[in-house]
């Protein structure tokens, strides 16, 4: 009598250890695995080239301007030069070069924000000279500047990446020379020596859009 007892018994016994280790591979395999953690933005670390276009304007006269400008930039930090060339309508023309360097936003690669401070020099060609009715031919002369950078762009692809943005700038001449010169006059009159004078300088500021290419370094 004792036989079917037994074997009830073992039979419950082995079901018993059994159903916990049933449950607990279920509720494995019903618990989600916890997210893996997200790496942080990768840091700018590469060299930025973009060619632009666009206009400035100054107390008196607006005109415009193509800007060439090579940027390095580590992290927060960023430095490199600024090339332009632009021209006042019916006016003067004007080549700027000048070193930049500044602080950037440190954050996704796809986004590049940065304030720069610049400081170089502005050349100009014919301030203030005539168009038609005179040959005046307006004054020359070079003069030292500072001022600003405002970059933001947004970048797509992967080492090498396409950008595309907005460049403010505001610049500020250290000197307003008025500077003499003489020319022949020869438009509606015998031609006869006239000296003159215009001043050279200005306060300006520009708006330009801008394509180029990062790399990472």
């Amino acid at each position: 009598m004792l036989g079917p007892f037994i074997a009830s018994a073992l039979a419950f016994t082995l079901l018993a250890a059994a159903t916990p280790a049933v449950a607990s591979e279920s509720e494995a395999a019903e618990t989600p695995e916890p997210d893996a953690p997200q790496a942080p933005a990768k840091s700018h670390d590469d060299l930025l080239l973009t060619a632009g276009a666009g206009g400035f304007g100054e107390p008196h006269k607006t005109g415009g301007i193509l800007s060439f400008t090579a940027l390095r930039q580590k992290g927060l930090l960023g430095y490199g030069a600024t090339f332009e060339y632009g021209g006042a309508f019916l006016d003067y023309t004007t080549v700027t070069a000048a070193p930049i360097v500044g602080i950037f936003v440190d954050g996704p690669r796809s986004v590049r924000l940065g304030l720069a401070a610049a400081g170089g020099i502005h050349h100009y060609e014919g301030v203030d000279g005539a168009f038609i009715f005179s040959s005046d031919p307006g004054a020359s002369g070079t003069t030292p500047f500072i001022g600003a950078r405002a970059i933001a762009g947004a970048e797509f692809g992967g080492k090498a990446r396409f950008h595309f943005g907005l460049q403010l700038s505001v610049d500020d001449d250290l000197t307003r020379t008025r500077t003499p010169y003489t020319y022949e006059e020869t438009a509606w009159t015998s031609p006869n020596s006239v000296t003159t004078s215009h001043t050279v300088g200005s306060l300006r500021f520009g708006a330009m859009l801008a394509l180029g290419t990062a790399f990472d370094l």
